[in-house]
């Protein structure tokens, strides 16, 4: 599908496996349904806002992707606000979903929820919040590289969270803030390769 769209999830209604939805830098207050094999990215990178819609009920998530066929996020903020706040940034399931230069704020129940199954690659990413920056369920796998995790406020819980049978690896990523304890749910090797491979301050 080619032509302009005022919302991003209006592009994404009309989108196909295979298209890019390339999206101008302003304030986007709308829930986004990704379709499978479609690319997201911003024309400017960081300056493209996703945040909750005004009157919107119940679990509010900013965006979500689904399917099989692997595509690319890249440059997005989600913002969450006191006023207007999110549940969870960033919904996964299905596989080969990469996510680049994502930044995600403030306060919400999760940043990035990836569902049992899920697969996912991320690098060069920011999270500033309260609550936990990720969450993996059953079956879950992902590699995360060069992303940032700062801890806002008062919060205290790890800033991931793994279940026994995901498999998650984390390669230089820097987590200020949090102390040593970044991951819930890692043990033994895991625990000790998260620490020679991730920078940890403060």
């Amino acid at each position: 599908a080619t032509g302009a769209f005022a919302r991003i999830s209006d592009a994404a209604m009309a989108a196909h496996p295979g298209d890019t939805i390339r999206v101008e830098p302003g304030i986007y207050a709308e829930r986004i349904d990704l379709p499978d094999g479609v690319d997201l990215i911003a024309r400017v990178s960081g300056t493209v806002i996703i945040a909750r819609p005004p009157g919107a009920v119940g679990e509010v998530v900013g965006m979500s992707v689904r399917g099989d066929s692997g595509a690319r996020i890249q440059g997005v903020r989600i913002e969450s606000t006191p006023e207007l706040p999110l549940d969870v940034a960033l919904r996964v399931s299905g596989q080969g979903r990469t996510v680049e230069l994502l930044e995600v704020s403030g306060p919400m129940r999760v940043g990035i929820d990836l569902l049992p199954a899920a697969n996912l690659t991320m690098h060069g990413s920011r999270f500033e919040m309260t609550g936990p920056a990720m969450t993996f369920a059953e079956g879950a796998h992902a590699v995360v590289t060069t992303s940032v995790f700062l801890r806002r406020g008062a919060a205290s819980e790890a800033p991931i969270r793994v279940v026994p049978s995901a498999d998650v690896t984390l390669r230089h990523n820097v987590f200020a803030g949090y102390g040593t304890d970044v991951v819930k749910g890692f043990s033994g090797e895991a625990l000790r390769q998260l620490r020679t491979n991730n920078s940890m301050i403060g």
